[in-house]
């Protein structure tokens, strides 16, 4: 009978911590962390050329940074704007609102998480070190409450765009070095994110008017923003392709490019003649980020054949 208490609190412990976890994990949004770390990833398989042991262990090392680095900005994220989100019903899921999580907690998550990704990073290089600084740099600036550029149309955009650029430096510096070939590459990033940013504000329309926060799809309006964000995304094919005939990418890119702009095209029209509310929006993000997962895959491999090749 002592045998069976012991198995059962031993039982019911592990449920508590498994319970934890995944608050935790939904809280940092583990899915969308290693979906847009995949952009680091390809800074770093980007900058390499010798392949040992030491590279290894500064992918490692880079690659943690970046994850502790997003987990931070989602923290930090829900730190800020606590007071808006509690009142969108959109949001009311996430763990801080329904009181999984305190605040305090998410703060001490926030904070801890910040320490980690700037050590790790400084350990590898200076550059990788100064990507992180300007990236938490430009997270307060959109979404810290002193300043909250979030609210500044176009310039809240253009923090997205820049963030997502220095991401991918983030990765590509980890040697110790930029270029002019690296930070062009980069500029790709910043364009894709630029255009995600408007789709993510278009979603969130309804729920910033009650807050009282200015948005671009509020100035546009929910159509004219979503198709700015496909000319953003056409054009950044079009930038891939001039960065291919350029010979700063492989020539290869080009087929991706004809396969994945189609479809994306197809899911951008279909969901136009849709009213563009949250669950369609937030359905077409789904599919275009599935569509970016292997146009992510199919870049990197690319870059790895070229490099082989070369």
């Amino acid at each position: 009978m002592n045998t069976f208490a012991q198995a059962l609190k031993k039982s019911v412990f592990n449920a508590d911590i498994y319970r934890r976890l995944r608050t935790y994990y939904v809280a940092l949004r583990v899915k969308e962390i290693l979906l847009i770390g995949g952009v680091t990833f390809i800074g770093l398989v980007f900058s390499t050329t010798i392949y040992d042991q030491n590279t290894v262990l500064r992918w490692f090392l880079i690659m943690l940074s970046s994850y502790t680095l997003l987990g931070h900005s989602f923290a930090s994220n829900d730190w800020s704007g606590y007071k808006y989100d509690k009142n969108d019903i959109n949001k009311k899921a996430r763990p801080l609102i329904k009181g999984e999580l305190s605040l305090a907690e998410i703060k001490v998550l926030c904070i801890s998480l910040l320490i980690v990704s700037l050590t790790l990073a400084a350990i590898v290089s200076y550059i990788s070190f100064l990507m992180v600084i300007g990236i938490v740099i430009l997270n307060y600036l959109y979404s810290g409450e002193k300043v909250f550029l979030k609210s500044v149309p176009v310039v809240s955009t253009m923090i997205h765009g820049v963030g997502a650029s220095l991401g991918f430096l983030l990765g590509y510096g980890y040697m110790g070095y930029l270029d002019f070939t690296g930070v062009s590459f980069a500029v790709y990033f910043g364009i894709i994110y630029a255009a995600g940013h408007l789709n993510h504000e278009i979603s969130d329309l309804d729920s910033d008017k009650l807050s009282g926060i200015p948005t671009n799809a509020d100035l546009l309006g929910k159509k004219k923003a979503y198709i700015l964000s496909f000319v953003l995304f056409s054009f950044s094919f079009v930038y891939i392709i001039l960065l291919s005939v350029s010979h700063v990418l492989p020539q290869t890119i080009i087929v991706g490019v004809m396969i994945a702009y189609p479809v994306y095209s197809y899911y951008f029209w279909r969901t136009l003649y849709s009213p563009l509310s949250y669950e369609s929006m937030i359905n077409f993000r789904q599919k275009y980020r599935f569509i970016f997962l292997f146009w992510g895959i199919f870049l990197t491999l690319s870059i790895i054949a070229n490099k082989r090749l070369t």
